[in-house]
């Protein structure tokens, strides 16, 4: 039951981890520069965050490990080393002193991986790389010339998995996510399932804006802007049943879904403009939605150990009570 928060001051900004519960904060960094930052990622054990920073057009990384007595603890890790510019930059998940990156290099941006505590640079995996993500021990990419590769240990040989069906488009953002077994390429706001099997892709969304993975890896929930559907991974074993494939129309509202959360896996939770709402997922007869609050502009987060929706609306962090049993 702790967040990382940023409390900003007319002189620096810090980081704190404020516990929920204890309603404590600690703080874990302080920055006394001119620079602002510009994006945090959690460690898949939740003990280190790689953080960054921009001042102008320079953007610097480092690593900060959160148990004390830890390398990078005392003082954060810094990531120069790996140089400049980099595209893109995470946490590996078989080695925790170890990230994963792709950096522009000449005309190619190549994927490669380095110790952040020895400051070791290891060889590349892979050049023309667009886009990257790691699912457990995996490592997913996806090449220019639209194959999607797969390395799922160190002693083996990456391979094609899949393909796009059409040549990639220019100035069109990609990314790859993970729900269980099942893969997904986002072309824009356009969702691609991924057939490993075939090795070939296919739309099941012509717009996705907002995507969220069900607690038990079976659903999908999508947001194409005002409405909010379900794609059901894997066959469904309970009420309502439905197939693996199958898509279900939940809700449409009259303006555009910003926030999508599950707080169950058969329960969502929403903002649409000011309006924080909860929607069962069961469509059978009618879909059940309940008004929780208004905020403006609000950002949801839920934490799962205490089952509380934690809403950040403009600068002000609010808690609420337990809302599944």
């Amino acid at each position: 039951n702790t967040l990382l928060l940023q409390k900003n001051t007319s002189k620096f900004w810090k980081l704190v981890l404020f516990n929920t519960e204890m309603l404590r904060e600690e703080t874990i960094f302080t920055s006394e520069t001119k620079e602002n930052l510009w994006d945090i990622q959690w460690s898949p054990d939740q003990t280190q965050i790689i953080f960054q920073v921009v001042r102008g057009e320079d953007i610097r990384s480092s690593v900060l490990s959160l148990e004390k007595g830890q390398p990078c603890s005392a003082a954060p890790c810094s990531l120069d080393f790996l140089g400049k510019p980099l595209d893109a930059l995470r946490f590996s998940n078989t080695a925790e002193d170890r990230v994963i990156f792709s950096k522009y290099v000449r005309n190619s941006i190549v994927l490669r991986e380095a110790n952040f505590i020895q400051k070791e640079m290891l060889a590349p995996f892979a050049n023309n790389v667009i886009t990257f993500t790691t699912q457990g021990s995996i490592l997913l990419w996806l090449e220019s010339s639209g194959k999607l590769w797969q390395k799922d240990a160190p002693q083996n040989p990456p391979q094609i998995i899949s393909s796009l069906p059409t040549p990639l488009q220019e100035e069109t953002e990609y990314s790859i996510h993970g729900f269980g077994d099942v893969l997904f390429l986002k072309e824009g706001t356009r969702l691609l399932s991924v057939d490993t099997r075939e090795k070939n892709m296919k739309e099941v969304f012509s717009q996705a804006h907002v995507i969220a993975g069900s607690p038990d890896s079976k659903k999908l929930a999508v947001s194409n802007g005002s409405e909010i559907w379900v794609l059901y991974l894997q066959d469904s074993e309970d009420q309502p049943y439905h197939l693996a494939g199958d898509k279900v129309f939940l809700t449409r509202l009259s303006n555009d879904i910003d926030n999508l959360l599950w707080i169950s896996s058969h329960y969502l939770v929403f903002s649409s403009g000011t309006d924080i709402q909860t929607i069962e997922i069961d469509e059978r007869d009618a879909v059940n939605t309940a008004h929780l609050v208004q905020f403006p502009d609000p950002n949801l987060f839920w934490q799962e150990a205490s089952k509380t929706l934690i809403v950040l609306s403009q600068g002000n962090l609010y808690i609420s009570e337990k809302l599944v049993k």
